[in-house]
């Protein structure tokens, strides 16, 4: 909708790119948090309750699961 509404190819391509970055840099940051939850896995020799990785980032069981699949 809002490529629609813009004016002209700069303010198409301006909407795009910031799609773009926004779209890396939460890729990034979920990249971090699986590096954490993967490093505190090990740390606990597997021990560790899935639920409790998933309080400490915020995310439902669920959603962590589906990140390590």
């Amino acid at each position: 909708e809002r490529l629609g509404n813009a004016r002209g190819w700069s303010a198409r391509l301006a909407i795009v790119e910031a799609f773009v970055a926004a779209r890396l840099t939460e890729a990034r940051e979920t990249q971090a948090e699986i590096a954490w939850a993967y490093d505190r896995i090990i740390a606990s020799g597997g021990r560790i309750r899935v639920s409790s990785l998933a309080d400490r980032l915020g995310w439902s069981r669920k959603h962590l699961l589906g990140k390590f699949s």
